[in-house]
């Protein structure tokens, strides 16, 4: 199983064919870290696999690669991967000769596309070159030409190279012959790349003079088109945080509204519940309540709370609901009524139910519907009299004059 993706891992996926690549590194663990991967990355997309090793280090790669991607024999049997070092390759020949390595290279690639390979995919590492040999003077010229080489050729090279082994002005060459570089876990597109007519002509160092000049004046444009760039997106940065400032403004300041505007609409639908089923004391622990129109079940639950909160505010003791203005009752809003009645009594009030009309009580008896927990009066004025023979015999009396002028209005 490939692991997680990195930074690393990511860019080595992102190569593709033509690309030149070189790895800088310190350690085995270093070099193993990009060399292994590019690979393993290799076989996963169908390419031929070359890794050219130094003769000492082979081992380390056939074990480092195992631990990587596992059995190595079927990737060997098929030709996807093969292991090399420089004998079988750079050094064929008994010396190193650039132009027959080229050759080399579109042979391979050539070879692996005739054999249903997708690419060529090679890595070489590079300690031995330090070490000298026969045509090795020209391996800078192999490595500034191999660019333009690849860019013609189904092919992706990794150069690898020790810093501990090389020299500085090797790896200043590397780097200038090189269009990206590897270096730690950072992959990198190469400003110090040098072409490779540049690199290997009469008067390279007045041509590195001229790409320098011309970089330094292109890097100072892109930085002040970068820094242009910033400012304008601080700013449009500050214009939206203001726009999103004002609209929170705008929207906290709608929300209050509407709020205040519920909280309207909720008082005006109190009161309107409120004047619907007026609860009117007519004496002292007297109540009447007149309700008028039709009583679906909402209504009858909104007659319900006003008969308790009004028992409560007056301390009634009687509660007499007229009914006379109600064209219909169901059997939910009769149902309502005795539950009513029912809560009523929890807070010691007698409820009497006036007003029904002959329609509504056959309806009620053909529903089935029984009322005889409730006291019924053919009439408002025979409820109001039987309210008071309750109180009467409650010992409650009559209160002030102006409760009975209430009372007297009403039997009027």
């Amino acid at each position: 199983m490939a692991p997680a993706n990195t930074p690393l891992l990511d860019a080595l996926e992102r190569l593709k064919p033509h690309d030149h690549l070189c790895s800088i590194y310190e350690t085995q663990e270093e070099q193993f870290a990009v060399a292994i991967p590019f690979i393993r990355i290799g076989l996963e997309r169908g390419e031929k696999c070359i890794y050219i090793a130094d003769a000492h280090n082979l081992e380390d790669v056939r074990e480092a690669l195992r631990a990587e991607i596992g059995d190595l024999e079927p990737a060997m049997r098929s030709g996807a991967l093969e292991l090399l070092t420089k004998e079988d390759a750079y050094m064929k020949r008994g010396h190193f000769d650039p132009d027959w390595m080229f050759t080399f290279w579109k042979e391979a690639t050539d070879a692996a596309l005739g054999r249903g390979f997708s690419a060529l995919r090679a890595t070489g590492e590079t300690e031995w070159v330090q070490r000298g040999g026969p045509g090795l003077e020209r391996w800078m010229e192999y490595e500034s030409r191999l660019t333009h080489t690849l860019s013609q050729s189904k092919c992706v090279a990794l150069c690898q190279y020790n810093r501990r082994v090389c020299s500085p002005a090797v790896i200043l060459d590397v780097i200038r012959t090189h269009p990206l570089v590897i270096y730690g876990s950072t992959v990198c597109r190469n400003f110090y790349f040098v072409p490779a007519d540049e690199f290997l002509g009469a008067d390279s160092t007045a041509s590195e003079v001229e790409r320098v000049l011309n970089s330094i004046r292109e890097r100072e444009q892109l930085e002040g088109e970068l820094r242009r760039a910033n400012d304008e997106l601080e700013t449009r940065v500050r214009e939206r945080t203001a726009e999103l400032a004002r609209a929170n403004q705008e929207l906290a300041a709608e929300i209050h509204e509407r709020e205040r505007a519920e909280q309207a609409v909720r008082s005006q639908q109190e009161a309107i519940r409120e004047l619907s089923t007026p609860v009117l004391p007519i004496r002292d622990r007297m109540l009447i309540v007149p309700v008028i129109g039709s009583v679906d079940t909402t209504r009858a639950r909104q007659l319900t709370e006003q008969v308790l909160r009004g028992i409560r505010a007056h301390r009634a003791k009687v509660v007499v609901i007229d009914v006379t203005g109600v064209a219909t009752l169901d059997t939910v809003v009769a149902n309502h009524l005795l539950l009513t009645a029912a809560a009523a009594r929890l807070l010691g009030a007698h409820v009497i139910l006036t007003g029904i009309s002959s329609s509504i009580a056959q309806t009620l008896v053909t529903l089935g519907v029984d009322l005889s927990e409730l006291t019924t009066m053919g009439d408002l004025q025979s409820g109001i009299e039987e309210g008071h023979k309750l109180l009467a015999e409650a010992g409650h009396a009559p209160g002030n004059s102006r409760s009975q002028a209430a009372a007297g209005a009403e039997r009027t």
